[in-house]
Parts: C-alpha cells; structure tokens; sequence
C-alpha cells in the first residue's frame, strides 16, 4: 500500500488516522458489515476560521512578543564546518544514517529523563545541543522542533495540516552540568508550548529576519522526536510494515529524528547532501553515542 499526500492538506499525525480509518473501512466492508467511522463534528474549515479569528486577536500579540523577547538578537546561522562549500541556492539533496541505541542505555537515558523530570524529547534534545556545541564552538544555539498543533480536543481526529514548528533557544555553559542544561531546556520546551499557536511563518516575519537562499532562517537543525506506535494494523489478512523510502530529501543542514519505543531508540540523521559526506555524518552520529554514554554514566 503506497500513498502520497501533500504537506498542504496532511501531516504525520493525519497519517496515522489515515491508516487507522482505511484498515477499519476495508475490515468492515469486507465483512458486509456497516463502517463504524464516527461522524466528524468539525470540518478543517472550521478550524481555519478560529485560527484566523485567533490571529485577529490579543493572542497572536501576546505571542508574537513572547517569540521576538526569546529570538532577538539570536545567530542567524550554526557555524557547522562542512565538507564542501555551501552552495549559493539550497538544492535540499539529503542523505541520511540510523543507529539504535543499545538497550541498556535507551533504558538509562529514559531514566535520566525522569529523575529530573524531564521527558526524553528534552533529554535528547540537550544532548543534541550540546553535540551542536562541542561540534562549533557556539554557546548561543537554536533548533527547530515541530509540534502537532492540535491544541483544540476536536481536531484530534481530524486530518488535515495542523503542524506547526518551533525555534527553541538554549544557552549552553560549558561549566555546568547536565542535569543544570537539562532544566534551562525543559524551562524552553515549555514556554515554547505555551505559546506554540502563532505560525512560523509570522514569527520570522515579526523578527524581519534576513532570507538568504542558500539556508533556512532562525534555525538550520531540526529536532523530531516521536514515540513508536505499538499498534498493529492490518487489512483482513494484511499485516501492515512501516518502510523507509529510499529517496531522501534535506530541509535542514540536518534533521535528527529520534524514535522511542518501550526501553529503545532509535536515531536517523538526515543531512544536506551539498555539505556533508555519509562518512561524516556516520562519525557524527557516532560521537553522539558516545556523548549519550557519557550522560547516561555521568
């Protein structure tokens, strides 16, 4: 089974439900029994009208000051040294590598999380930032993350495109600990989500940043981390297998895609194939294991 939809009408979160609704359809049809879809109660349409009459509100300002008090006067780019020069258009050619972290350490990384009461997302997501760190020097770092959007009950099981993405700041102190990055990333992670309604898009447009055609703007690493769903889907007989296309493209200089399933993660980076080699990439994620190690011993 092969679909394609575009990121204007769908996002990850619509296609699971797109895969939950089909296998229940093709299970009941058949089986000459009636579908038991539930009816929607909205329709995308209305939640473009209370996004739009949000942004006529008090919210988007509200908002839009927190955004511009948290990203004035952030680097407008990651000195990451790269293999080749960086092209003066973007052509997003991207590669990618995956390791899985070894169990006894995906276990203790989860549990680092919970002493400090820290998801894995925000465990992960410093330790990210301090690779950025180690890897160019800057103290001063931002990395995009999408969010689901779906603030509102009613458009959990609608399909549609909600995701939004956020820049998180983080100022990374060599002299601390850890555990001290851990709470200045999590305090981060939520505000962020605390004021994650207004787009992107109007963001970078309240902070005039600077476009440059050869990068993206505020941010040129991305974060993604989600949790593997356990479900089992299958048409009748058809047991359905999640696979990895073969062509990949690169948004971002790089994307790392962390996955969590029961005591496992699981990592792929995703890389500009303009700037970096596979060699390079593979060495990096293997210095991230080893950072990982590390914070999981220490």
């Amino acid at each position: 089974v092969l679909w394609n939809q575009h990121h204007i009408s769908s996002d990850g979160w619509s296609a699971g439900l797109f895969t939950r609704e089909l296998s229940e359809l093709y299970s009941t049809i058949s089986s000459g029994v009636a579908s038991a879809l539930a009816p929607l109660t909205i329709q995308y349409a209305d939640f473009s009208c209370w996004q739009r009459d949000w942004l006529d509100g008090l919210g988007k300002a509200e908002q839009i000051a927190y955004w511009k008090q948290r990203l004035e006067g952030a680097p407008a780019s990651l000195a990451l040294s790269t293999d080749r020069p960086r092209p003066p258009v973007q052509s997003f050619r991207g590669g990618a590598e995956s390791v899985a972290l070894p169990a006894d350490l995906s276990r203790a990384l989860i549990a680092l999380g919970q002493q400090e009461t820290a998801t894995t997302y925000i465990t992960l997501l410093g330790a990210l930032n301090v690779l950025l760190y180690l890897h160019t020097g800057q103290t001063d770092i931002v990395v995009g993350s999408p969010t689901a959007g779906r603030t509102q009950g009613q458009t959990e099981h609608l399909i549609g495109f909600f995701l939004n993405t956020l820049a998180l700041r983080v100022k990374v102190n060599p002299a601390a600990s850890f555990r001290d990055l851990l709470g200045d990333v999590r305090t981060e992670v939520l505000g962020a989500f605390a004021h994650q309604e207004v787009p992107y898009e109007h963001i970078t447009e309240a902070l005039q940043v600077e476009r440059n055609l050869s990068r993206p703007p505020l941010y040129q690493v991305m974060f993604n981390h989600q949790r593997a769903s356990e479900e089992r889907l299958a048409f009748g007989d058809l047991q359905l297998a999640p696979i990895t296309a073969r062509g990949t493209t690169s948004k971002f200089d790089l994307t790392l895609y962390s996955t969590e399933s029961p005591g496992q993660i699981g990592l792929r980076l995703v890389y500009n194939a303009d700037l970096f080699e596979s060699a390079t990439i593979a060495a990096m994620l293997a210095r991230f294991l080893v950072l990982l190690e590390a914070i999981a011993t220490n």
